[in-house]
């Protein structure tokens, strides 16, 4: 039954459901209706009749009347009805209103001068001259003639509401209305004007907010409002213009942003003028100044002066390598061009007028290579710690699988011109330098590679050549997988570690997991035996055997690789020392390995300690033999001290034998004693 269902019940255990969806009515004569499969009927009306029961609606809230043989039962239905309206079209849309009526328009003739503040809200389009005695503010469009030195902005034009057409107004201060002026001859002082219909000239009006319709006015000294003028306009306040002016010509002070031909404007100040020093040239980095400081002219490049010339002496410095045109050669004289001047070691100077070279020795040579003259005296260093390298190249890794890293390339030229230093992979040239002392190249790739570095340098002397080549190879080798693990859990009787005493029974139980990865894929595995737990019998040692199966990843190596990998893990047998008494006169080597029968009824089992040697312990007997065994492995006894009789050697109160792999010390005789022993080998 759905959440927002009607649930009506009569006294005669009758339900009527009103179920939400299409509006369908189901009427239950049972007292469980989940048993019944109801009939149903279409909610067509108010009164619905279905077998012997009539339901009514009536208009009453909550209220439904179920009507049966028997007579009216009203039943108040308390539950919340919520009716909801799903629309499955959109209607119609209404139609659009009515557009309003458009505003008067015109146009704005002034013949006359305003002497107050204009404020122009459109545009203004000048087709004469505008000369204005005081400042316009706003954009501006056109020629420019006059002063320009406040020309920041003119985008708004202070108060002129509507001036069509008036022919002249002078002092307009009170007019409250001028709808239509065309022919007035003449009004001197109008105080106050609410309507002026008809008047070709105002002389002296004090307020005159709106003019609707002026044919001319030459002479307008405040108005709201000015569509467009072919007089003259003089404005001896300000001019504030909202959006731009157009003009052919323009005199007068200007502020506000400029567009169009500036060539007319002057006077315009170098503070006007952002970023610009009269006194520097600058570029993006590089700048260029005249008497600064000590320097009568200087080129700063960065943080670096490449050239300066100092102010009163007129030396040139340069950082660089320093070219004049029309300097004079070495075999000229420099006495009339300028100077060279030599100084000397000690700090004397001396000015050269030219050069002469004497070369009597082979060890001198004189070279002149693109203006520079090099003198080489005695024989030049040779080159040397030629080398190539790698950096950042992964061995570690499959044969496809690429990698980034770099081939270097180093060298000292010594006295030697370096005439070319080159990568070769192959013979595919990879770098290549002409000067400086070392190279490099970038790569990504896979594989093993082989790498050459060629150089070849010349002799200052006599232009010999010196060459040599330096290889280094980056060769892959990808780390196996390592081998699996074994885990082992004891439950045997007697052990030491991983070492379980001879005779000793019981299981031990084992897990195994593959090895380090180091980027190879685990394919599965197996292990011997092959299920946990193994059984531990009396003798022989225990050996779990784990094998590990591995190879490269799809796509990582060519061919693809595998590896096995095997682990063991050996649980060896001991035979630890014991000690103890018993009447028997001899052990049988499975009697030995009885180790509940050691333990509990003869003596004690130093589990771990296989060699005896300087092992010391109490003995206590009663009319019993004495009992010393150990690993037949080890050292024979060279002394049986006896601590409490001031370490006397008792071995010769002892026979030894050998039972399968142990050496057996029993004492000679029955005793009742108990003695402190310590053993030597």
């Amino acid at each position: 039954m759905e959440s927002n269902s009607v649930n009506i019940t009569q006294a005669d255990n009758t339900i009527v459901v009103i179920e939400p969806t299409g509006n369908t009515i189901t009427i239950v004569e049972q007292n469980d209706s989940s048993e019944v499969t109801s009939q149903t009927q279409q909610f067509e009306g108010t009164v619905i009749t279905q077998t012997s029961i009539t339901l009514e609606i009536e208009d009453s809230p909550n209220t439904v009347n179920v009507i049966p043989e028997r007579g009216v039962t009203e039943i108040t239905v308390n539950q919340p009805v919520t009716e909801t309206v799903k629309i499955a079209t959109i209607g119609p849309q209404g139609p659009v209103g009515p557009i309003g009526p458009v505003g008067p328009s015109g146009s704005l003739i002034l013949s006359g001068s305003i002497d107050n503040d204009v404020i122009i809200t459109g545009s203004v389009k000048i087709l004469g001259s505008l000369t204005i005695t005081g400042s316009v503010n706003g954009e501006f469009t056109g020629s420019l003639l006059g002063t320009a030195s406040n020309a920041i902005s003119a985008s708004y034009a202070l108060s002129a509401s509507l001036s069509q057409t008036a022919s002249y107004v002078e002092t307009a201060q009170t007019a409250s209305y001028v709808e239509t002026a065309q022919t007035a001859s003449y009004v001197l002082n109008a105080i106050s004007a609410s309507f002026a219909q008809t008047a070709s000239y105002v002389e002296t009006a004090q307020t005159a907010s709106y003019v609707l319709n002026a044919i001319s006015a030459s002479f307008a000294q405040t108005a709201s409002y000015v569509n467009p003028l072919t007089q003259d306009v003089q404005i001896t306040g300000s001019l504030d213009v909202s959006s731009s002016i157009t003009a052919i010509s323009f005199t007068g002070s200007f502020s506000g942003s400029f567009e169009g031909d500036g060539s007319g404007l002057t006077q315009i100040p170098a503070s006007g003028i952002v970023g610009l020093n009269l006194s520097q040239i600058a570029t993006t980095n590089v700048t260029a100044s005249v008497n600064e400081g000590t320097d009568s002219f200087k080129i700063v490049s960065g943080s670096t002066i490449p050239f300066a010339i100092k102010s009163g002496s007129g030396n040139i410095s340069a950082s660089g390598d320093l070219s004049i045109k029309g300097f004079p050669s070495v075999s000229e004289s420099l006495s009339s061009a300028g100077k060279i001047t030599y100084d000397t070691a000690s700090g004397d100077t001396f000015d050269l007028t030219n050069i002469q070279v004497n070369d009597y020795d082979d060890n001198v040579a004189i070279n002149f290579i693109n203006g520079k003259l090099t003198f080489t005296f005695g024989t030049p260093e040779v080159p040397s710690s030629i080398n190539s390298s790698l950096s950042g190249f992964a061995t570690d890794r499959f044969n496809k699988v690429t990698d980034n890293y770099t081939i270097n390339g180093n060298w000292n030229n010594g006295g030697y011109t370096l005439i070319s230093a080159s990568l070769y992979e192959g013979s595919t040239l990879l770098e290549e330098v002409g000067t400086g002392t070392s190279l490099s190249f970038n790569t990504t790739t896979s594989g093993s590679h082989i790498y050459r570095l060629e150089y070849t340098a010349s002799s200052p002397l006599d232009s010999s050549l010196y060459k040599t080549t330096d290889t280094v190879t980056g060769t892959l080798s990808k780390s196996d997988p390592t081998s699996p693990s074994i885990s082992r859990t004891y439950n045997v009787q007697l052990r030491s570690g991983n070492n379980i005493e001879e005779g000793a029974t019981g299981s031990i139980a084992f897990t195994t997991s593959s090895g380090a990865l180091n980027g190879w894929e685990y394919t599965g595995g197996s292990t011997s035996p092959s299920s946990s737990p193994v059984t531990v019998s009396a003798t022989g040692n225990v050996t779990i055997q784990a094998t590990a199966n591995y190879q490269s990843p799809s796509g990582d190596n060519n061919p693809q690789l595998t590896r096995t990998k095997t682990s063991t893990a050996t649980s060896s047998r001991i035979r630890s020392l014991r000690y103890g008494t018993s009447t028997s006169t001899s052990f049988s080597e499975s009697e030995i390995q009885d180790i509940d029968e050691w333990v509990n009824n003869i003596g004690t089992i130093v589990v771990g300690t296989t060699n005896p040697n300087n092992q010391q312990f109490t003995v206590t007997t009663s009319a019993e033999y004495i009992y010393i065994i150990y690993d037949s492995g080890q050292s024979d006894l060279s002394a049986i001290l006896n601590v409490n009789n001031s370490n006397s050697n008792d071995i010769n109160v002892f026979t030894k034998t050998v039972v399968g792999n142990y050496n057996v010390y029993r004492s000679n005789n029955l005793s009742t004693t108990s003695i402190l022993y310590k053993l030597t080998t």
